[in-house]
């Protein structure tokens, strides 16, 4: 009897240690597999935010999304991670490949502060004016010219603006003017010109992209 039970007691202090060697082994494969530093990141327009990856010498990077996010790869092979940037609102979703594995992150690009204020309300005015001939022609009968002027608020963050014209309040606005600094909120357009105005900002961020203002709340009609 003493002998059997020795003999179990050995198979059972077989069995413990197999099952610590198969834990350890599968910690220390988990450990050194590959993984990304976030799989969910979330950031303004504008702005950017660096993902890296772990136990990975060489990685390929790729976005489906190249208009909501755009990536600079870091480190030889893509090793040492991407920057990744925020282009416009949106989401997108970027993959590492390496190794044969393939990780994924999922990235939501929100608006940022700029892109949700507007110029405010919109005013212009039209003039006419008498062209003068020089030299004067008694010949020839004197033109009448016109010009309107715009005027708008200031914008908080503008590098300038952009002055947009329609022929109608559902037409597809046409951009005719662009004005460069963020003081500079009236405009002068030559000629008669029956329709709407709208004005709305923009701001290079120090990333290189481009946002975009609201348009003004109110639509002006040109008489």
């Amino acid at each position: 009897m003493k002998k059997k039970t020795g003999i179990k007691g050995i198979w059972t202090l077989l069995l413990i240690c197999l099952t610590w060697a198969c834990l350890l082994s599968g910690a220390s494969a988990k450990e050194t597999a590959p993984s990304l530093s976030k799989k969910q990141l979330t950031l303004e327009a504008g702005t950017r935010k660096k993902l890296t990856i772990k136990n990975a010498k060489k990685v390929k990077w790729s976005v489906n999304k190249s208009k909501v996010v755009r990536l600079e790869t870091i480190g030889k092979n893509g090793s040492g991670g991407v920057m990744v940037y925020g282009e416009k609102a949106g989401n997108a979703v970027i993959t590492a490949r390496t190794d044969g594995r393939i990780l994924k992150c999922a990235v939501k690009v929100e608006k940022s502060a700029f892109q949700k204020r507007s110029p405010g309300m919109l005013y212009g005015i039209t003039y006419t004016f008498e062209v003068n001939q020089d030299p004067p022609d008694p010949a020839q009968p004197v033109k009448a010219g016109e010009e309107t002027t715009l005027y708008w608020d200031k914008v908080r963050g503008a590098d300038g603006y952009y002055v947009y014209y329609t022929d109608s309040a559902k037409g597809t606005k046409k951009l005719v003017k662009r004005i460069r600094g963020a003081k500079n909120t009236t405009c002068v357009l030559e000629g008669e010109r029956l329709g709407g105005y709208s004005v709305r900002a923009y701001q290079v961020t120090k990333t290189g992209t481009k946002l975009y203002s609201k348009y003004n709340t109110e639509f002006c009609i040109a008489e």
